[in-house]
Order: C-alpha cells, then sequence, then structure tokens
C-alpha cells in the first residue's frame, strides 16, 4: 500500500508558487506539508521555511512530524527550543536546522512575526487566525518578492474570513493560485479509514467512522464547517438570501433554436448599470412562463456607454431581438455626452442594422429579424423593493430556484450574492467607502454587479412596494423616448 493516500499524493504534486487547500479537519494535510517542507529543505530548494498555525501547540506538532521526517531521510539536524525572536510582541519560534544551513521556523500566531523575514511561507488553519489581514499582508511579501513558496492550509470558518474570499476567487478564476479541496468523504473515498484501521489495529466500517463522528459534531453547520468545506454563513447580515450552489451553473448564449423543424430567435436581455468606474452590463436570457432568468456574461469595465455598447455587439451580434434592461437613470444626460445612456445604446444598435420592435398596429403581429426594445421603469424602485424581487426568485416558497449565473461568465454579479451585507444593527447595505476601496480594489464591484441584474428581475416579477416609494416615483418620474413601458 502507498504510503500517501491520493489527496496527499496530489498535493505533493502541484508544484504551484500558491497553494490553497480547504479541508477537513484530521486528514493528515499539516503532515504531509511538514514532509514537503523538510524535502524542500533537504534538497536545497529553499533556505527558510516560516510556519505559522492558529496556536503553540499546532506549531509544535508540526516541529514533531518535521523532526520524523528529517530521521526518514537521513538528514541530521538540530532541534531548537522556544527561539525568543521578539519578547515585546510575543514572537517565539521553534526552529530546526540543517547541516546544509536550511532552517524550519514554527511560530506562534502573530502577524508582525513575518516581517523582516523572507523564505517558504506555510500559514496552517489561515481562517482561524486571530487576525488574518493583518497576517496576510504581514506574510505575503515574504514568499512571493523572491518566488518562494506559499502554502495556505484550513478548515472554514464564516463565509466573510479572508480564507474563504481567497477560494471563492479561486474558484470563480479571479486568482491563478492552485485551489485542492478535500472534504472528509473525499479523505473517505481515498482510504483514510483503511489507514487509521491499519495504525490503530481497528476494524471500523466506513459507515461506522462516520457516525462516529458526526455523533460529536453539537449541530449540522459545525459538521458541514469542520469536515465538507462549507462555511458558516452570517445569513442575517447577508442580503441576498438563500443563494446557494443551485442558482450557478453553465449557462450557453442562445440565439437561435430549432422546434419542429423550424428555427425560432431566442431574445437577448442586456441590463446595465450606469456609471464609469464601473459601468457594469450582464447578459441574459429569459423564460417569461417560468420566470426564470439566465445570466451568462458580464461586462465590468471602466469604459462609457457609446464605446461598452459596441465590444457588446462585437462580442455578441445577435439575429434576433435584443431587449435592454436597466437603470432609469440612463436617461438622463451625462455630461460627457450630448445624448443620454440609452440614446447611445438606441443609436448603436440602429447602426447596426436592428430595428424598434413594435406591434403591428392592424394585425397586432411583432415583426423578426435584428430588432431591439427598450423595457425600462420609469423611475427605480428602491434598493430595499429590488432586492425582495430578487430574492422572492433566487428560490421561492416551494424551494425552486429562478435565478441563475455562469460561474466563468458572471463572477462578480456571484461575488454580490455571497458578499453583500447590511451594517450589523441596520437595514443599510454596507457599501464600501473610499478608504476601503484603496485596501481592496475589488470590493468596487459591491452593489453595481447585482443591480444591473436586479434592474431586470424588479421590472418581469416585482415584489409591490409601498406607498411612500409609489409617491416617491410618481414625483420625480424620468424623461423617456420611444420604449415599451412596463403597465
Amino acid at each position: 500500500m502507498s504510503y500517501w493516500l491520493p489527496y496527499q499524493k496530489e498535493w505533493l504534486k502541484d508544484k504551484s508558487p500558491i497553494k490553497i487547500w480547504e479541508k477537513s479537519r484530521r486528514i493528515g494535510a499539516t503532515y504531509v506539508q511538514s514532509f514537503e517542507d523538510v524535502e524542500d529543505c533537504v534538497t536545497g530548494r529553499v533556505k527558510d521555511v516560516w510556519f505559522s498555525s492558529a496556536d503553540e501547540t499546532a506549531a509544535k506538532e508540526y516541529i514533531i512530524y518535521c523532526e520524523k521526517w528529517a530521521k526518514i531521510l537521513n538528514a541530521v539536524c538540530n532541534t531548537e527550543n522556544i527561539e525568543i525572536l521578539d519578547e515585546n510582541k510575543d514572537i517565539k519560534a521553534l526552529s530546526i536546522e540543517f547541516p546544509n544551513g536550511a532552517r524550519i521556523h514554527a511560530l506562534t500566531s502573530n502577524p508582525t512575526q513575518f516581517r523582516s523575514k523572507g523564505g517558504k511561507v506555510i500559514i496552517d488553519e489561515f481562517a482561524h487566525h486571530r487576525n488574518p489581514y493583518e497576517m496576510w499582508r504581514a506574510a505575503s511579501p515574504s514568499g512571493t518578492v523572491w518566488q518562494h513558496p506559499i502554502r495556505i492550509l484550513s478548515t472554514h470558518d464564516d463565509t466573510d474570513c479572508l480564507f474563504n474570499e481567497f477560494v471563492k476567487d479561486c474558484k470563480a478564476k479571479r486568482k491563478d493560485w492552485s485551489l485542492h479541496t478535500t472534504t472528509l468523504e473525499d479523505a473517505i473515498n481515498d482510504g483514510i479509514v483503511e489507514r487509521i484501521n491499519k495504525v490503530s489495529n481497528k476494524d471500523m466500517t466506513r459507515e461506522q467512522f462516520i457516525k462516529n463522528i458526526k455523533n460529536t459534531c453539537p449541530d449540522e453547520t459545525t459538521w458541514l464547517r469542520e469536515y465538507f468545506c462549507e462555511p458558516r454563513i452570517n445569513s442575517d447580515l447577508r442580503v441576498v438570501k438563500n443563494w446557494s450552489h443551485h442558482n450557478v451553473r453553465k449557462i450557453n448564449y442562445l440565439p437561435q433554436v430549432i422546434t419542429d423543424g423550424w428555427t425560432k430567435n431566442i431574445d437577448l436581455h442586456l441590463t446595465c448599470d450606469f456609471n464609469y468606474s464601473p459601468n457594469c452590463w450582464v447578459l441574459a436570457h429569459y423564460d417569461p412562463d417560468k420566470q426564470n432568468y439566465y445570466f451568462f456574461k458580464e461586462y465590468c469595465m471602466d469604459m462609457y456607454t457609446e464605446d461598452l455598447i459596441r465590444v457588446v455587439l462585437d462580442d455578441y451580434p445577435h439575429p434576433g431581438r435584443i431587449i435592454v434592461n436597466g437603470d432609469a437613470s440612463g436617461d438622463s444626460k451625462r455630461s460627457q455626452s450630448r445624448f443620454t445612456d440609452y440614446k447611445l445604446i438606441n443609436n448603436e444598435l440602429i447602426r447596426r442594422g436592428y430595428k424598434e420592435h413594435k406591434r403591428n398596429s392592424y394585425t397586432n403581429e411583432l415583426p423578426g429579424g435584428k430588432t431591439f426594445q427598450f423595457d425600462i421603469r420609469k423611475g427605480n424602485t428602491s434598493r430595499k423593493a429590488r432586492f425582495a424581487a430578487w430574492n422572492s426568485r433566487v428560490v421561492d416558497i416551494n424551494g425552486n430556484h429562478h435565478i441563475f449565473a455562469d460561474p466563468e461568465g458572471c463572477p462578480w454579479l456571484i461575488y454580490n450574492c455571497e458578499e453583500l451585507q447590511l451594517i450589523p444593527g441596520t437595514s443599510e447595505f454596507n457599501i464600501p467607502n473610499r478608504g476601503a476601496l484603496k485596501d481592496n480594489p475589488k470590493l468596487k464591484y459591491l452593489g453595481h454587479a447585482i443591480d444591473n441584474a436586479q434592474y431586470m428581475v424588479n421590472y418581469y416579477s416585482p415584489i409591490k412596494v409601498d406607498r411612500e416609494e409609489r409617491i416617491k416615483k410618481e414625483l420625480n418620474p424620468w424623461g423617456r423616448f420611444k420604449k415599451s413601458e412596463k403597465k
């Protein structure tokens, strides 16, 4: 029997500069990481390894693993007692030194411990560090500047922790880091129960093993978080309720379908939120019978409307009807143009051969071919009302899902559905200020990259607004040019 289980082999084979491992508890992740670190030191691939876990006992366990591998690899090493790196800042390290001068340092959980140090960086149980943001700010330059490897291993904590941000960025391909995921079920399928039986001289079945562990968990949330890589959701603060993997799936652009031997054009919806940094638009298909929304491609760019509409139509020269939805403020003139945003879109569609989609006043028939229409409200409803409409279609009272987003085409829409929160103790949305944007530029996509899609959903599947909102809308109508209006 091979010494390493398959998921451990995969980790060792991966030589990526930055690796992340979202994992179950006690599957031997730190154990195999210690082997990689000792091997790197013995072979001279690295001169220094800096390991940090959530507490001192984990650091000691890691050093014990390293000593074992050093002996197996016949590497004579010197293990030092606790080394005080900075007594005032409570920075301590357990160290191993190899004959070639390479060293492994196991540090206590203190963000400042990585300052002024360089080498391979290992952050164990990253989601459970006291200050993960400060830890990452201090640790990442230690590895990245001189191209040393970085390894991040952890079980999950909450959805809003930095480790979960990294995992989601990897899954959405916003980061090109290498991501490994190993749940308890994965480890069982790879033979961990049989390995435990061999080491402990027991004869558990896989079913018994699962039952024994699950019985120790106080609730389902703990079971899923500790063993199945599912972070705990702070549902009270989440603006988008009940968003899940059921809402995320591959969605194809369908210009046409063939049914019963004839070709039918499929409507393409372009729904817009107008800004400059970023200007956020998204393309979708809509099934009016089921009120299902299929968002497949978003454009979140620092572009003006007249430039962005050209990009969209170059990418998708749709042969049928294009329906434009979006922000009612698009009927207001912009300072950089003598036309409104919707007029600019209107003009570009006409320039490319699209005709306004109108019913024949005599036959009540609709034209075919390349046409367009605008389905825009006279005034925007409140953000609260738009989110109510959105949440009603994310999953309905019968448990059916009606909003779907493509993970590759719409990463920022999904990011908003997962990350947009309320300010604690209020009903206000926690939209980042300029200071937060400076620290984390991707926060600029919070709000705008979901507003665009919401305008469409709120147009076709509205939730009744209260009297105050109706009065406000009636007193502040937007000017209009030719477009169809929802009655």
